[in-house]
């Protein structure tokens, strides 16, 4: 099944789903990609059976993506193209997402096996885990900090479905089998719909005494990173101080594609490294700390497993979005709706990156 959530973060229209695929028993079998850009202004999810969602969203990609903004009435039409799709035996598709017009945002929603309100609302979900999804994302709180403008809604995002990815991996066997993995994430800025590049996710565990003091703080055993690039999502996993990484890629259902970038572009990637000891943090309550005390606050906080999301995106040295130093989100699972921490300045996150120099094929 699938977790796909719209929802509308600091006003801006955003999509994010999962990456995980499973039969009808509700094993995992592989990955795959869950939302897409359809067009510029135009963001989709699919929910059901992959086999439907291929169709669907082949033909509306190759019918929006001639790079125009669409209209409403363009979307409904080809919406109501995909008519020949409904009442098909054992297979079942759910779509929703944003449509972005002059006149404002709309949900979009379209069903196989029933009629809802095509252009609606300000928020929905679809798949066993869409509800779950859609609580993450509410709008958490944000201390101060160096997010702000077009990076704001982004980690406001990123610091809902980090919860997400943490729990799961924190939970194990509790956690649904249906859904998770990886979240891809679509966020409409400046006249687009974009993806979120590149994100690492880091862990602690931290131990308190009785009277809430620090004594103990362990980095998490794996680092996790994934990465869009060439249509597919990377997720790359690494135990801390073991040189092999593990490797999983969630494909693009709406489109061919190839792996010939892949080889040399794993040589050249690493999953980020991170000198953590000068974030300075700041929690819900108000209270500013730093890591390793990042569990601790004046309010009382009780210690826990705590992560961080670095988004390290590579934007052009032209773009005027460029970032000056990446930006972190951090919570606790002890209280993980009210915290929320960014880098306080620039220069306080060390990433080590290795690159490769081999001249790139011509080909990707």
């Amino acid at each position: 099944m699938t977790a796909v959530a719209a929802v509308l973060i600091a006003g801006t229209p955003a999509l994010v789903g999962d990456v995980v695929l499973t039969d009808r028993e509700g094993k995992r079998i592989d990955h795959a990609g869950k939302v897409y850009v359809v067009a510029p202004n135009v963001a989709l999810g699919w929910s059901r059976n992959a086999s439907l969602a291929v169709l669907a969203l082949t033909r509306l990609r190759e019918e929006l993506s001639d790079g125009r903004i669409v209209s409403t009435e363009d979307l409904k039409r080809a919406l109501d193209n995909l008519e020949d799709l409904r009442g098909r035996q054992n297979e079942d598709l759910d779509l929703t997402g944003w449509i972005v017009t002059p006149v404002g945002s709309k949900v979009v929603r379209w069903s196989s096996f029933h009629r809802p309100t095509m252009f609606c609302g300000e928020a929905s979900d679809i798949g066993d885990g869409g509800g779950a999804l859609r609580k993450m994302l509410a709008t958490p709180v944000i201390g101060e900090g160096n997010t702000v403008g077009y990076d704001e809604a982004p980690m406001k995002v990123i610091s809902g479905f980090l919860e997400a990815r943490f729990e799961e991996a924190l939970g194990g066997d509790d956690w649904p089998r249906t859904w998770g993995g990886a979240y891809d994430a679509i966020v409409y800025q400046e006249g687009f719909f974009r993806w979120l590049g590149k994100l690492t996710y880091v862990g602690w565990d931290v131990v308190l005494d009785s009277e809430d003091r620090i004594t103990e703080v362990t980095q998490a055993p794996v680092v996790f990173t994934q990465e869009h690039v060439h249509g597919c999502t990377l997720m790359l996993a690494k135990r801390v101080g073991d040189g092999e990484t593990d490797v999983k890629i969630s494909y693009p259902i709406d489109r061919d594609f190839d792996l010939d970038w892949l080889d040399w572009y794993l040589l050249a990637a690493r999953v980020d490294e991170l000198d953590g000891h000068w974030l300075e943090l700041h929690c819900g309550c108000g209270a500013r700390v730093f890591y390793p005390a990042v569990a601790l606050c004046a309010s009382g906080c009780r210690g826990g497993s705590v992560w961080m999301v670095v988004v390290s995106g590579e934007r052009g040295e032209g773009d005027p979005r460029r970032s000056a130093s990446p930006s972190v989100v951090a919570g606790g699972r002890s209280h993980q709706r009210e915290v929320a921490a960014e880098v306080a300045g620039e220069g306080r996150v060390r990433r080590e990156r290795q690159r490769d120099e081999r001249p790139r094929p011509s080909r990707c």
